[in-house]
């Protein structure tokens, strides 16, 4: 099992951050893994809502089933997925206030789907993507939040 730990600060409130960080019509906008996602529920989501996302991980889509675990608004989101084939990702998405507005934490464990990994690439390599994923997505959501506050 990876694990993935990255954050970043975000220059707008920690509930404006919060409201994009759980609208999952704007995940493929941000997500750099996100192709899209369907069966999404109502605004806002809660504890115990279900949906699909379709993945883009290393060059394959994978469907996942995904749950909100726990919810603390305006702090603290929890998820869990698992893909065919074995994979399994548990995700915990924070927002604190910082000097200037947010800071944003997330912590990814995952287990990539049997074979994806032997298949295609070592698992360090695929670690590394993924942590770069993680920080190239936290940037767009950072350029999305605070380009909509600017409004």
């Amino acid at each position: 099992m990876a694990k993935i730990d990255k954050s970043i600060e975000i220059d707008v409130s920690r509930e404006q951050v919060f409201e994009a960080l759980t609208d999952l019509d704007l995940l493929p906008i941000w997500s750099t893994i996100t192709v899209e996602t369907h069966g999404t529920p109502r605004k806002p989501i809660e504890q115990g809502d279900r949906f699909v996302q379709t993945l883009r991980v290393l060059g394959r889509n994978l469907e996942s089933n995904w749950e909100v675990t726990q919810l603390e608004r305006p702090q603290r989101v929890a998820y869990s997925s698992e893909a065919p084939g074995g994979g399994m990702l548990r995700m915990v998405q924070t927002v604190e206030q910082a000097d200037e507005g947010s800071r944003v934490a997330v912590e990814l464990d995952y287990e990539l789907p049997g074979g994806l990994v032997g298949e295609l690439f070592d698992s360090a390599y695929a670690e590394r993507r993924n942590e770069r994923e993680l920080e190239h997505s936290l940037h767009n959501l950072k350029e999305l939040v605070e380009a909509r506050a600017a409004r």
